[in-house]
């Protein structure tokens, strides 16, 4: 009997030695308890500015587009007219004359765009004057040593709830009306409102143009295409019927 009974005792604590150091000698990462979050459009295009230093003057994001809108349209200061020898359509050639690093005051460009004559300002009447934002980016610009920034980074393109007033106008005011708009409307084509959007959408131009395909007059002349972003949120809006929003 006391046999028996020490065999089942001695049966226990080796099972029980067992399991105490099976236990022991495995560890196991943790369970995730986050939750996944919602799904996203994660279609990426190069030249969106999100993640980009809101405190850094980006010469592509910043100065550029200012320049290629109010300067660079053709009669002026495009690479075909290029008036008293001047071509601002690119970092290269913006640079080349009438800036002066650091010295804002001293140069020509910045002196012309903020001249209290009317005689005297870029661009002239009847185009409009720069606003006092562009201004003062420029100033800013030069006087930080006209550096050539880039803020091209990759991320998410933001195609939700895409708008007439806040989405697409603002592609067209920035790259397209400073030779489609009241003042000069190249080709008969007017971008500076909806309506004429509308109207220039409806000739099956305006998106082969803009993105560059085969048979189509790139736009903007003589300048970069749009960045992918752009693009994609015009052919959204167009999908979704061009409504005036």
């Amino acid at each position: 009997m006391k046999n028996s009974t020490l065999s089942i005792f001695l049966s226990v604590a080796i099972i029980i030695s067992l399991i105490i150091l099976t236990f022991s000698s495995c560890t196991h990462d943790p369970f995730s308890l986050a939750v996944e979050p919602d799904p996203v459009d994660t279609t990426t295009f190069p030249g969106s500015d999100s993640g980009c230093d809101t405190s850094i003057i980006y010469f592509n994001r910043d100065i550029l587009p200012i320049f290629r809108n109010s300067c660079a349209i053709t009669g002026c200061h495009d690479a075909r007219s290029a008036k008293e020898g001047y071509v601002l359509t690119d970092y290269a050639h913006i640079v080349k004359k009438g800036l002066i690093s650091g010295k804002p005051k001293n140069s020509n460009i910045y002196s012309v765009i903020t001249a209290s004559k009317a005689k005297d300002v870029m661009p002239p009447a009847p185009y409009n004057r720069l606003t006092s934002k562009q201004i003062s980016l420029i100033n800013r610009w030069i006087t930080g040593g006209l550096t050539n920034d880039s803020c091209v980074a990759v991320s998410t393109c933001d195609t939700t709830n895409i708008t007439f007033t806040k989405n697409i106008l603002p592609i067209f005011e920035g790259y397209c009306t400073g030779c489609h708009g009241s003042i000069t409307s190249y080709s008969g084509i007017r971008l500076d409102g909806y309506k004429y959007v509308v109207d220039a959408l409806k000739t099956g131009r305006l998106l082969g143009s803009l993105k560059w395909e085969p048979g189509y007059i790139r736009m903007p002349l003589d300048l970069p295409q749009l960045i992918g972003c752009d693009i994609k949120k015009i052919e959204i809006w167009v999908r979704n019927g061009s409504v005036n929003n």
